[in-house]
C-alpha cells in the first residue's frame, strides 16, 4: 500500500502539516508514503484551479490519496481514485457574513468534496456532527489529532508569587482580549505566542500585566515555552480541535480552556473549564488554579491520563484501518 498526502501551501499555514507530520512519521514505519504541497496559497479562482490541476497531475491512480485539510476542493481531482479527506473545522463558513460567499464556501469547500471523497474524517466529534448536518453524509468518521512525542513530562515548581501564563495565539477566535481582561486583576506574567495588532498591544499595556510576545518559534522554541510556564491558557471561542490543550497536558502543566466543544471534548477532565465569554468565570478559573495546590495536582494527573488518547501510534493505526478498507 502507498499513500500520497496532499497539503495546503505552507504560506497559508503550517499547522496542518505539523499535526499530520506526527502521524505520517508513524505510518511511514510500515507503509510507503509520498507528501506533496500544493503550489498556490490563496483561495481565488485561479489558485483553486492551479491546486486542483497539481493534485490531478500527482494523483496515485492505484494507491491512496489523502487530502489532509483546508484544500478540500482538490478532491475533485481524485474522481476514480481512492481518496481520504480530513476536515479540521468549518471556520470558513462560520467566519463569513456574506450570504453568497458563505453558500459558495459551503458548496465548494465542503458539500462537493465530502460527497466525492471515498472516506471522510473529522478531528473531533463536534466537527463531525457539524459536517454531517451541513452535508447530509452519515458515514463520516472521527480520528483525533496526535500529540507530538517530543512533548514529554517536565516537572516544574509552580510559581506561587507570579505564575507564568502561556497564551497560544491572538487571532479573533483565540479570545485574547478577554484573556487579558480576566488576568488583569491577578498577579501573573503573560507570555503570548502570536502576532498582535496595535489595539492588542495597547490593551496589554493598559492592563499592567508584565508580558512578553513571541512569534516565529521553532518546534523546540515552542516546547521551551511550555516548559517555562505554569499555566497554559486556551480559552478560545471557536476551534477545530485545540492542540495547546493536549500539549500542555503532555508536559504536565495546568490548562485553562473553554467549556464549549470541541475544547471541552479534547480536554475531558484534564483542564479547568471556563466560560470564554464571561470574564468573571475566566478570572475565577485562573484564580482557582493559582491558589489551590490540590486542584493543580488533580489537573496535572488527569492531563496525563487524557493525553494518552492522543498517542501518535494509536492515531496512525486508526488511519491505517481506514486505508485498509479502500
Amino acid at each position: 500500500m502507498q499513500v500520497t498526502y496532499f497539503y495546503r501551501n505552507s504560506k497559508a499555514g503550517f499547522s496542518i502539516a505539523k499535526v499530520f507530520g506526527t502521524v505520517t512519521r508513524e505510518i511511514a514505519k510500515t507503509t510507503t508514503i509520498l507528501e506533496r504541497e500544493v503550489p498556490a496559497r490563496r483561495a481565488d479562482v485561479w489558485s483553486v484551479v492551479k491546486n486542483v490541476l497539481f493534485v490531478w497531475r500527482h494523483r496515485d491512480r492505484k494507491g491512496i490519496n489523502h487530502i489532509t485539510g483546508d484544500i478540500h476542493y482538490c478532491v475533485v481531482a481524485l474522481i476514480g481514485c481512492k481518496s481520504v479527506l480530513t476536515v479540521h473545522d468549518l471556520s470558513a463558513c462560520h467566519g463569513s457574513k456574506n450570504r453568497l460567499k458563505k453558500w459558495l464556501l459551503e458548496v465548494i469547500w465542503f458539500k462537493i468534496p465530502v460527497a466525492l471523497a471515498s472516506r471522510v474524517v473529522c478531528i473531533s466529534e463536534h466537527t463531525r456532527k457539524d459536517l454531517m448536518v451541513l452535508t447530509g453524509r452519515g458515514d463520516i468518521e472521527m480520528i483525533y489529532n496526535a500529540v507530538d512525542p517530543i512533548y514529554v513530562p517536565a516537572p516544574r515548581v509552580f510559581n506561587m508569587s507570579r505564575p507564568v501564563v502561556l497564551q497560544v495565539g491572538a487571532a479573533w477566535n483565540k479570545n485574547f482580549e478577554n484573556t487579558v481582561r480576566a488576568l488583569s486583576s491577578l498577579p501573573c506574567t503573560l507570555v503570548v505566542v502570536g502576532t498582535l495588532s496595535d489595539d492588542q498591544f495597547r490593551l496589554l499595556h493598559q492592563s499592567g500585566i508584565p508580558y512578553s510576545v513571541k512569534n516565529g518559534l521553532s518546534e523546540e522554541g515552542m516546547l521551551s515555552e511550555y516548559y517555562n510556564c505554569d499555566i497554559v491558557s486556551f480559552c478560545s471561542v471557536f476551534e477545530g480541535f485545540g492542540m495547546p490543550i493536549i500539549e500542555g497536558n503532555a508536559v504536565g502543566r495546568c490548562v485553562v480552556t473553554s467549556d464549549r466543544a470541541p475544547m471541552s471534548e479534547v480536554a475531558a477532565q484534564g483542564a479547568c473549564l471556563v466560560d470564554p465569554e464571561n470574564i468573571s468565570s475566566m478570572t475565577a478559573g485562573y484564580k482557582r488554579v493559582m491558589n489551590d495546590s490540590h486542584y493543580r495536582e488533580k489537573l496535572v494527573e488527569s492531563g496525563f491520563e487524557n493525553v494518552a488518547r492522543y498517542d501518535a501510534g494509536k492515531i496512525a493505526s486508526a488511519y491505517l484501518a481506514i486505508y485498509s478498507t479502500l
